[in-house]
């Protein structure tokens, strides 16, 4: 928490070449059409956002229809993109599911909008700048029934010398 509340500051990423991003998913609708994707966590709606022909949801604790998490190691490497939740970064996950991906897009609020994630294999980061936190605002934006965008701007960085 305390390395995204730095990295994912306005002060940090003034100095960085992001963009505006509405939804880590919404830019690669079309270009993952005939793919084979893999996602790492839960994400509502991806039908709606992704048009992959096949779309493998690896999780923790599977939902119907979901891959068991330890499914990754043979599942990521037959992948053509894949959407990896920034909570890799925090239970230590995010090293070996780098490794094992060919294009990774590391994806969620919690994602450290960090460029050397690039070196580590990462193809795009998206993820969340917080405005300034107040008394006022900490309250809401803890509760499970606020939208983020509220409090800051969802947005994505990429990896400068990849192409699709």
């Amino acid at each position: 928490a305390a390395l995204n509340a730095y990295i994912n500051s306005e002060t940090y990423l003034s100095q960085l070449n992001y963009l505006p991003d509405t939804n880590g998913f919404n830019s690669y609708k079309e270009i993952t059409a005939g793919k084979n994707v893999g996602i790492i966590g839960h994400f509502t709606h991806l039908e709606r956002t992704l048009s992959a022909s096949n779309i493998y949801v690896l999780e923790r604790r599977p939902r119907p229809e979901d891959y068991p998490d330890t499914a990754c190691e043979y599942i990521l490497p037959k992948m053509d993109y894949v959407f990896i939740t920034g909570s890799a970064f925090i239970n230590k996950t995010l090293p070996r599911l780098l490794q094992l991906s060919k294009r990774s897009i590391i994806v969620g609020p919690s994602t450290p909008m960090s460029p050397v994630l690039f070196k580590y294999g990462a193809f795009e980061l998206c993820g969340y700048s917080p405005k300034t936190i107040t008394d006022k605002n900490a309250e809401a934006i803890s509760s499970d029934n606020v939208k983020l965008s509220q409090y800051g701007q969802r947005i994505s960085l990429k990896k400068q010398t990849d192409i699709y």
